[in-house]
């Protein structure tokens, strides 16, 4: 071989050595092509995204529930839109989070259940937002990566955020909440750890500190400083409440001023209905339907409380915003992965039924562009927080999700979905105006009219006069289990 073309040789291969890692190195999200987006707001909004954990619709006052002290959110409703038929996507917190941020359903992501890591490929709103100019920032609960038997003082990956301040558990690790609380203090550090999982100190108790050393004192606290660092350019920023996510601990401050108020009663099935559900449903709804009225009024009013602190600093976030002067610059999103079921049906926490005391939460929206319009009842999903947004932003759309612009809904109230679908490791769920139906892997499925039976106590899948309802709902299911089916590999020809 002669030296120039051993040469020639050798400078190939290095230049392909210099090449190919940095090829690799791409992240797959910045691969994938976009809708285009022709619609322009003017100048680009800043983007909160807030997020609470087992928080259900009906813990907004403004939504229509007077038992509730939420004075801040309350004025973002009264300012923006509450969408109270905002249905999740799935039942949990990991595959509700990985569908809110990628705006596709758990089969698609593959995030079926908790502990399944988010793909690092998996394109999000941050990433997209990040490409498109705005500096992104991650505060509190993501719950992304599994938190169990992990090392929290050790790498997580940036899932396309600038700056990480992550919590996903109430002071249990050595995380960014835990070394907050440390540099305020060994009381301030003992009060805000709640122990570890299936360790925990108590199921719901007062907490033990000062009020603003909670979970949501640090998520507020730090969202507070990121706005003020970061008002001089376009931003996104995700604060995530750990509160109300039991064990409860709110602080007395909040606690005592549900003190005497009168609550909602739990919604419990009549020994008939009982009988007409699965027994699967049976065996679940039997579990909690004993305990007193003491039990879930101390309960409840410790549920409440943390909503309210979180609530607090909410509003700390707003006004910070107005110190700022970008307030009227700034779209607000408050939402929750999931509810809770609170003692209704006789359960607590969450599952795969599909009750609407988990998977019917807030969607509170304001900001430019945004009318107020109050309380909205249009179905929406969760799936299409992140292609509103995105057009909000004049950033384009990744042509993978499964969700649809909530614009024309926003704007000119324009109903853009004729039914919601939620997907759970064993539940698929389709719910109408009228009707919400389920089906479980074990072959059990349920019928309620939402329109004559709003708490969804009557299954009628068992009654004969609804047969056409029920083949309806199931074709239905179907077809979107068709639609919604991810072709991960492109045809380039014919064979």
């Amino acid at each position: 071989m002669r030296i120039s073309t051993v040469k020639y040789f050798l400078v190939s291969c290095f230049t392909l050595v210099l090449w190919f890692p940095s090829q690799a190195a791409e992240p797959l999200y910045k691969q994938r092509e976009y809708h285009s987006i022709k619609r322009s707001v003017g100048n680009r909004p800043n983007i909160i995204l807030i997020t609470l954990d087992h928080f259900r619709v009906d813990n907004v006052a403004a939504n229509g529930y007077p038992h509730m002290l939420t004075p801040n959110m309350d004025q973002l409703v009264k300012g923006g839109q509450s969408f109270v038929n905002y249905q999740i996507a799935a039942n949990a917190c990991m595959p509700s989070r990985a569908s809110l941020f990628s705006a596709r359903f758990p089969q698609n992501h593959g995030v079926i259940t908790n502990g399944v890591p988010m793909p690092e490929d998996e394109i999000c709103i941050q990433h997209v937002l990040q490409e498109n100019g705005y500096f992104t920032g991650q505060i509190g609960k993501l719950h992304f990566w599994p938190h169990k038997e992990r090392d929290h003082r050790g790498p997580h990956p940036p899932y396309g955020f600038d700056e990480m301040l992550l919590s996903d558990e109430p002071g249990s690790y050595d995380d960014a909440y835990g070394k907050w609380l440390e540099a305020k203090g060994p009381e301030a550090r003992e009060a805000g750890n709640l122990g570890l999982p299936l360790f925990r100190r108590a199921e719901a108790e007062i907490f033990p500190g000062k009020a603003e050393w909670t979970q949501a004192g640090f998520v507020g606290d730090q969202s507070v400083r990121f706005i003020q660092r970061n008002s001089g350019r376009p931003f996104f920023m995700h604060a995530g409440f750990y509160a109300p996510h039991p064990p409860l601990n709110p602080p007395a401050r909040d606690f005592n001023k549900y003190n005497g108020k009168k609550f909602p009663p739990r919604k419990l099935e009549s020994d008939d209905q009982f009988s007409r559900l699965p027994k699967s449903y049976q065996s679940a709804n039997s579990r909690y339907r004993e305990r007193d009225d003491d039990y879930w009024r101390h309960y409840r009013q410790c549920f409440y409380g943390m909503v309210t602190d979180a609530d607090l600093w909410i509003g700390a976030m707003a006004q910070s915003l107005k110190d700022e002067g970008i307030y009227e610059n700034t779209i607000f999103v408050v939402t929750s992965d999931h509810g809770d079921h609170l003692g209704d049906h006789g359960q607590t926490s969450k599952n795969s039924y599909p009750y609407k005391t988990v998977y019917t939460v807030p969607l509170i929206m304001t900001g430019p562009g945004i009318p107020a319009r109050g309380v909205v009842n249009n179905l929406v999903s969760a799936v299409d927080v992140m292609p509103t947004l995105l057009e909000a932003a004049n950033a384009p759309v990744p042509r993978t999700v499964n969700g649809l612009s909530l614009w024309p809904l926003l704007k000119d109230g324009k109903n853009v979905r004729d039914y919601t679908y939620s997907e759970t490791s064993d539940m698929r769920m389709i719910q109408t105006e009228q009707y919400k139906y389920a089906y479980h892997k074990n072959g059990s499925e349920v019928l309620f009219n939402l329109r004559k039976d709003p708490d969804e106590m009557n299954n009628l899948s068992l009654d004969s006069s609804h047969k056409d309802q029920l083949v309806e709902m199931r074709q239905t299911m179907l077809m979107k289990l068709w639609t919604i089916a991810d072709d991960k590999l492109e045809r380039i020809t014919d064979w």
